[in-house]
């Protein structure tokens, strides 16, 4: 898993996930500056469907 700047991964997967499993992750908006922060959040992905990787994009906003 790769986490853009701005964020911090504080609870990552426990690895592989079997088809259908499930499993949670948290990530952390970094708040010691002001603004808004965006990325894309990327997974390793062996999904023929979804290519080498599984990615979304994140936003945080710190006022």
């Amino acid at each position: 898993m790769t986490v853009p700047t701005g964020f911090t991964l504080t609870e990552a997967l426990v690895g592989s996930l079997a088809p259908g499993a499930s499993d949670t992750f948290t990530v952390r908006l970094d708040t010691s500056t002001t603004g808004t922060k965006v990325g894309t959040l990327y997974f390793a992905c062996n999904d023929a469907s979804e290519g080498p990787n599984f990615s979304f994009r994140i936003t945080g906003t710190v006022l």
